[in-house]
């Protein structure tokens, strides 16, 4: 029985392992090393340029078991790319070892850089990933998805949310109570306080979005084998 314990404690340990993501130390992370020294440079002159969203570009030797999908949405998360609000940021990812290649594309553009434009992009930059060709692909994928979001018509991404009406029932239910307290006798006002206070201890609080360090992601984009 404790060998069967054991074992599923393993397991379990395993299966809920975290993904080592690689470090973000620049606007291009080769971890594949597929990529030479001058496309390497070349890359990070045309990221650079691009001042108003964040783009990266990212190699990878491992996807760990996961999906490009999954991993891609996870790694966008944890480097948190983009500006806090905006979420205007795009990471180009390519998985050698796998042969996939994805556009994750952050919330506040998804909109420009839509799933189907970022197909048309992976389209394009299929013939050189065949050809096991990653320098001349990945120049191709970042100057399309540069001109994409050049031509854009970009609207900052709102953080803020509309109040939901149940927000408007709480928030009035809250100012009510309070104002009850407030009109108590002196000498009741305590026990109405701790009263209310209790009340409130078994309302939902809001869970919120991911954040990360900057942009946020949903998960838009598009994906392709090669």
């Amino acid at each position: 029985m404790k060998k069967l314990i054991f074992t599923f404690l393993i397991t379990f340990c395993l299966a809920g392992k975290a993904l080592c993501f690689p470090a973000l130390t620049g606007r291009v992370v080769d971890e594949a090393n597929i990529l030479s020294p001058q496309t390497q440079r070349q890359l990070t002159t045309l990221l650079q340029s691009e001042t108003k969203h964040q783009v990266v570009v990212v190699t990878l030797a491992d996807l760990e078991g996961k999906s490009i999908e999954d991993y891609g949405y996870q790694l966008g998360r944890h480097w948190g790319i983009g500006e806090k609000g905006n979420d205007n940021g795009v990471l180009l990812i390519i998985a050698p070892d796998e042969r996939q290649v994805r556009i994750e594309v952050g919330y506040g553009l998804e909109g420009v850089l839509t799933d189907a434009i970022s197909s048309v992009i992976l389209n394009n930059m299929t013939p050189a990933l065949k050809e096991s060709n990653y320098n001349q692909a990945t120049l191709i994928g970042v100057q399309q998805i540069l001109k994409v979001i050049h031509n854009e018509t970009f609207k900052p991404h709102s953080s803020e949310e509309v109040p939901t009406p149940l927000a408007i029932i709480l928030t009035c239910l809250v100012l009510g109570l309070f104002i009850y307290v407030a009109m108590a006798p002196r000498n009741d006002r305590a026990r109405r306080l701790r009263l209310i206070l209790t009340i409130l201890s078994f309302v939902p609080g809001k869970s919120g979005g991911f954040k990360g360090k900057g942009g946020r992601f949903g998960g838009g984009g598009s994906s392709r084998k090669f």
